[in-house]
């Protein structure tokens, strides 16, 4: 019987490899003795797998800087072309969705018209354009305008890196007429040069306006804005500073 045992295992040690199995002694060997190395990569998959489930947006968004995560409120400057082109704004998107609000505030500089020398001159005894055309012959040149100007409205972000604007506000219009005294007597002039400013029949008026555009993100820090506003019919322009 120990000569059989024998002869069946050699003939199972032959049949192992001749068709490239394993060794008994391998197949039958207990579970401590799988290296450690495994049970480390093991660690390492399951690791990279929980990785992989994470929001990409949850991963990149400490680093970003743009309409949705990181441009939350911006102020700056904020002006409209041409006759108000001195002003301040600002926006602010609510927590942490797509949507803020915008206000700013507009002005004309401070020159020309009514801050000039040559504003209803001494030789103009009634300062309005109604008593220039009775008394006197001198030339019209034009009309101007000095504006004060609030608006505010919603912000929109379509992209992280573009969001619409649409709003309304009010507009304070002070008109003034233009006139040029042809005198050629210069001494006879009601100013030195000739030109002079009156005021409109038509006292200051507040009309309402509306305002539409958008906001394009520059970097991390910058926002430009280009708008219309209806009441004065000009391009409205701003830059802003990321607060926060």
């Amino acid at each position: 019987m120990m000569a059989s045992a024998m002869e069946n295992t050699s003939v199972s040690h032959s049949i192992n490899q001749a068709t490239g199995g394993l060794p008994d002694s391998i197949t039958e060997a207990p579970m401590h003795a799988i290296p450690a190395t495994m049970f480390r990569r093991a660690a390492l998959a399951a690791t990279a797998a929980c990785l992989l489930t994470v929001p990409l947006h949850a991963q990149t968004q400490p680093g970003q800087r743009d309409f949705r995560s990181g441009i939350r409120t911006g102020v700056g400057y904020s002006g409209v072309m041409p006759d108000a082109m001195l002003g301040l704004g600002g926006f602010h998107f609510l927590a942490d969705l797509p949507v803020g609000i915008f206000a700013d505030f507009k002005t004309t500089t401070i020159s020309g018209t009514a801050s000039d020398d040559g504003y209803c001159p001494a030789g103009i005894a009634v300062c309005t354009n109604s008593w220039v055309l009775a008394e006197r012959n001198d030339q019209h040149i034009e009309q101007t305008s000095e504006w004060l100007i609030v608006n505010a409205g919603i912000v929109y972000s379509l992209t992280p890196e573009f969001a619409l604007l649409v709003g309304g506000g009010l507009a304070r219009e002070t008109r003034f007429q233009e006139y040029f005294d042809d005198n050629e007597d210069g001494a006879q002039r009601v100013t030195d040069s000739g030109a002079y400013f009156v005021d409109d029949d038509v006292g200051p008026s507040w009309k309402a306006q509306g305002v539409g555009g958008f906001l394009l993100r520059a970097g991390r820090t910058l926002a430009f804005r280009l708008s219309y506003e209806t009441a004065i019919g000009g391009l409205g322009l701003g830059a802003y500073y990321r607060l926060r």
